[in-house]
């Protein structure tokens, strides 16, 4: 018998546990409701205060107490331990319990927020503050605190090792070379201060700060895609494939770089980085692919920068008065000084300055898109060009060229390639011209790290901006088509003359009736090349065409300093994560990483081989060179996401994408990633299929096309043997660092009030941009 009391008791006891807090004896229902009221009886202050005394660990680790909450905010004369043999009583304690926590979770959230506010926490530790005396501001400098050696330690994720979890720790790619998380990395990584950390030498480092806003992102990424790509070297599209030819190899290209970016922008929302695209390739394939792409992404737009510096000094030689002999050289280096000198400047006036740019560009671009729809009326074109039937002579029209002649010079494309294989090859020619055009699309990506919201604007950026260039290019490719011959000879060649129309026949000049009197030769070159141009000149509108070449000159240079930026921030973030010299991370106060700048805007100086008569050549090779390596990047951007997209598919603990919270869904996934993973891959591999033509072997061309991949192969190959580097596992793949951060800040938007007339203006702005 006693040995049964004694079971029914341990029984009880395993069924309600002890408790450091007892409840009092109240019998009946009556003790539920008192201890409710002694719940409710404890106020949120209370518990704040309670919080405020303790060490967050006592609070935020896990503990096997069933009434933690109660025991933490329970009286300090009811300590005695008392044994719950009540079915009511120990409801009530239950009930209990689930107030104190309800409370101390709305505590603990409003007290997250208000420390991890933009800039609030480290603002009075690591950067001075302001303070007001005497009713005026002024700077107060406290002690600048350095990280204790066990902290830094603590943080540094290189010494957290794989375990046993759902998700292992692999190595970060986030962090400074100096095994120190970057303080803005991990709190200040939102702040707009100047923030710093302390190197191994004791000196102050500076790192990149969140200034830019969405528009002023937006408009970068614009700013860096309408240049030269479209406006000039459309015409070699032009002369290859004709309007219809051309028109389609935009298209194509579009719909893959569109496949790529929204794919992307899917990823760095949710996992926003400083390390740039380069760095999330390292996290979801392995870092020796990371090293790689970094390297040919950087490589692509430092040689985009002179490329455009060439393009705009070939537009000069539209004007008839410039000796270019002697200006040539003088107008490279102004042009080179004001790429720099851009990008210099702290990143919010860099970013005012390229929005004011951009917001021209864009307006220009749509006043082109009007004017070529009046000079179709005026004169009356309609379809004349694209119509086989009105051909002149030697001179075919249709939408197609006649054959797929690359020593074509204006003399009809009639000895190439015909039939449907020779409009293939036109198309496809097309398509690696236009992907030139497409360089720097994903710009906003890299803008990212300097973003004051980068989980609201990238999305935002990426449907806008792309949208656009999309928008502006298919259609200005369309109509500029209706209004010229596109076997026009001023047009820029596959092949082209050293000299332009001077090596051409005066008899098949005079063939084309050219209004204004520098539409035939110049000094070293032909710079009436751009279709616009040739569209505008032989409707006679001279002047007009002037002031439009000279405002394509102006494209030229202002998208060369997008690229140096994007360049520069990307030789950055490879030094961050040690994949380059650590005098790279070097940022000036105001968060300008002035040493890549200056590094990479030293390769500017090879715009200066466009100061002969060789300037198309070294212009095209340049082009070559960036859309290759551009093209290895787009495919390395599909092929992290899709590794993210099936990783993720693993970790259900984490989010879904079909969960409301996720930042940014981007539409049919998996298939539009692997469209534009082998699409991208296919324009690499045919980038130099012409010098596998009869007759067209060129050493120069063949290097030239695929340079940017065998640079990739060897970047690969070399850090896999120097650093042991291994393709990570996907159920081990790092979908923590840098996601967890971001939830947890809280954006203060800025917020603007203006009359009705300025909302609709800034409406219509924001909308062209």
């Amino acid at each position: 018998m006693s040995s049964g009391n004694s079971t029914s008791s341990s029984s009880r006891r395993d069924l309600f546990p002890r408790m450091e807090h007892p409840l009092r004896e109240v019998p009946g229902s009556a003790v539920q409701d008192e201890d409710e009221a002694d719940a409710c009886s404890i106020t949120s202050e209370m518990i704040r205060t309670k919080l405020e005394s303790l060490e967050p660990r006592a609070y935020t680790e896990p503990t096997g107490d069933k009434f933690f909450y109660t025991r933490l905010f329970g009286r300090e004369d009811e300590l005695a331990v008392e044994e719950v043999d009540d079915f009511q009583q120990y409801d009530a304690m239950v009930h209990r319990e689930a107030i104190l926590k309800g409370k101390a979770k709305h505590v603990l959230a409003d007290m997250q927020r208000n420390d991890i506010k933009v800039g609030m926490p480290l603002e009075s530790q690591f950067s001075p503050g302001i303070e007001l005396v005497n009713g005026t501001k002024r700077h107060k400098f406290p002690e600048i605190r350095r990280p204790s050696a066990t902290r830094a330690k603590e943080l540094h994720p290189k010494l957290l090792r794989e375990t046993t979890r759902g998700s292992n720790i692999t190595e970060v790619v986030d962090i400074s070379s100096d095994n120190f998380i970057d303080l803005q990395e991990e709190n200040t990584l939102w702040s707009e201060k100047p923030t710093n950390n302390y190197g191994s030498g004791g000196e102050k480092k500076y790192h990149l700060q969140r200034k830019l806003a969405r528009p002023q992102i937006q408009m970068i990424a614009l700013g860096g895609t309408l240049g030269v790509g479209l406006y000039l070297s459309s015409g070699k599209a032009f002369s290859i494939s004709g309007p219809l030819g051309c028109f389609l190899g935009f298209l194509i290209s579009g719909s893959i770089v569109l496949a790529t970016m929204l794919s992307f922008a899917e990823m760095s929302t949710l996992i926003p980085t400083t390390s740039s695209i380069s760095g999330l390739a390292s996290r979801f394939v392995e870092d020796a692919f990371g090293f790689a792409l970094g390297w040919c992404y950087w490589l692509s737009f430092t040689i985009a920068m002179p490329s455009e510096v060439c393009a705009a000094s070939i537009m000069l030689s539209y004007y008839e008065t410039f000796d270019l002999s002697e200006v040539t050289p003088g107008f490279v280096a102004l042009f080179l000084v004001l790429i720099l000198t851009i990008n210099l400047f702290d990143v919010r006036v860099y970013g005012n300055i390229e929005y004011c740019i951009s917001l021209i560009k864009v307006l220009l671009s749509v006043a082109l898109i009007i004017t070529m729809i009046v000079i179709n009326v005026k004169e009356g074109y309609g379809f004349k060009f694209w119509d086989t039937k009105k051909s002149q002579g030697i001179f075919t029209y249709g939408p197609f060229r006649p054959t797929f002649d690359l020593s074509d010079v204006g003399s009809g494309a009639l000895n190439g390639i015909g039939g449907a294989t020779g409009r293939l090859l036109g198309v496809i020619s097309s398509m690696l011209i236009s992907s030139y055009a497409y360089t720097g699309s994903e710009i906003g990506f890299v803008a990212s790290m300097e973003c004051k919201n980068p989980r609201k604007a990238l999305p935002s950026v990426t449907k806008r901006v792309f949208g656009r260039v999309v928008f502006l290019y298919l259609l200005s490719i369309f109509l500029v088509g209706l209004n010229f011959y596109a076997g026009d000879p001023r047009l820029l060649r596959y092949y082209a003359p050293e000299r332009g129309l001077d090596t051409l026949d005066p008899a098949l000049v005079s063939f084309f009736s050219f209004e204004c009197s520098n539409a035939s030769i110049s000094d070293y070159s032909n710079g009436s090349q751009s279709p616009w141009i040739i569209a505008m000149q032989s409707s006679g509108m001279c002047l007009y065409s002037s002031v439009i070449n000279a405002f394509f000159i102006m494209f030229g240079v202002t998208a060369g300093s997008s690229h140096l930026y994007v360049s520069s921030r990307t030789l950055y973030s490879m030094a961050t994560q040690r994949k380059a010299f650590a005098i790279f991370a070097t940022c000036s106060k105001a968060g300008v990483p002035y040493v890549s700048v200056l590094f990479s805007g030293a390769f500017g100086l090879l715009a200066f081989f466009s100061v002969n008569e060789h300037a198309f050549s070294v212009f095209q090779d340049f082009a070559n060179i960036s859309s290759a390596t551009a093209m290895l990047m787009w495919s390395g951007m599909c092929l992290s996401f899709l590794r993210f997209f099936y990783g993720l598919k693993l970790r259900p603990d984490i989010i879904s994408r079909d969960d409301p919270s996720y930042p940014y869904r981007s539409p049919l996934q998996p298939f539009l990633a692997i469209y534009g993973l082998c699409g991208s891959m296919l324009i690499v591999l045919l980038m130099g299929f012409v010098v596998f033509l009869k007759g067209y072997w060129d050493t120069k061309t063949f290097f030239v096309s695929y340079g940017a991949l065998m640079l990739f192969v060897i970047c690969y190959v070399g850090y896999k043997l120097v650093r042991s580097s291994k393709i990570h596992r996907l159920d081990q793949l790092d979908l923590d660092s840098g996601r967890r951060e971001m939830d947890r800040i809280i954006w203060d938007e800025e917020k603007y009030y203006v009359s009705s007339v300025g909302e609709i203006f800034k409406k219509v702005i924001s909308w062209l941009a």
